[in-house]
């Protein structure tokens, strides 16, 4: 993993932002959500990435609902 880098604030109430990358073996029957992706490791992209999101307004804590964005491509990387 990757360390360093600049942190930009987006939106002062965002208390936690995950994400996960869906993995889909090579034979296309079966998958898993993982919470780690490394390029290096792995020579494709995910197939799919959740993003979930929390936040604070006044004191009270949401969590928004999952956001799944599909990734139309396994094409292996160089």
């Amino acid at each position: 993993m990757r360390s360093g880098g600049k942190t930009y604030t987006l939106d002062p109430d965002v208390r936690k932002l995950a994400l996960e990358y869906y993995d889909l073996s090579e034979d296309l029957k079966s998958g898993e959500w993982v919470s780690e992706w490394d390029t290096d490791e792995k020579k494709y992209l995910p197939t799919a990435v959740k993003v979930r999101i929390t936040y604070e307004e006044k004191g009270q804590k949401t969590e928004l609902p999952d956001l799944i964005i599909n990734i139309h491509t396994q094409k292996r990387l160089q």
